[in-house]
């Protein structure tokens, strides 16, 4: 899917939102005001004009938000739902220890759980201006001689649009982590 269309979903998603949410609030209080007829209108107006002007402020605050980060601008970047894959010389137990301190490199993340059997580890982060919370997740995997490692972030409300590019910040920090680490652990 090209980028413009990313941006327009993204986009459509927000006005629907906050627009329809809005739009229905409004027409109630309204239409205990106004009468039912005249009162839903008014509040139906006041939606889209409000649903428009939220979502492209929402929305161009998404944007910028990523283009900033140095990761750029795609349609993958965008999303709130960020997953990383990495392949790690490393035998299992010195990836599992070294992907348990790479959560460290996410401020306030705390583990929920590790299971070294699975090869899972799952952690969350506090509430943030971004988001209410992000669920981290890293999976082990053994493949060949190495580690099959992945990295996911989310947010941890699931009716969450936009994250202003936290959870991408989130696997990238973590997958540096574990790029610049897994180096000087062969060394």
């Amino acid at each position: 899917m090209p980028i413009f269309q990313s941006f327009a979903n993204l986009y459509l998603k927000l006005l629907l939102f906050s627009g329809v949410c809005f739009g229905l609030i409004m027409g109630l209080y309204l239409s205990l005001l106004y009468g039912i007829y005249t009162g839903f209108a008014i509040g139906i107006v006041m939606g889209v004009i409000f649903g428009f002007l939220l979502s492209l402020a929402l929305f161009l605050m998404q944007v910028v938000s990523v283009k900033m980060m140095p990761y750029g601008l795609s349609e993958e970047t965008l999303g709130v739902y960020q997953v990383r894959t990495l392949e790690m010389d490393l035998p299992y137990e010195e990836a599992f220890i070294l992907c348990v301190a790479s959560l460290g490199a996410v401020k306030g993340t705390k583990i929920k759980s590790e299971d070294r059997v699975e090869g899972r580890i799952d952690a969350k982060t506090g509430i943030n201006w971004k988001t209410f919370g992000d669920d981290i997740s890293i999976d082990v995997l053994s493949a060949g001689a190495g580690q099959r490692i992945r990295v996911v972030s989310r947010p941890t409300m699931m009716t969450t649009i936009v994250d202003y590019g936290q959870n991408l910040d989130n696997v990238e920090r973590i997958a540096g982590y574990l790029k610049a680490h897994s180096v000087m652990a062969r060394r």
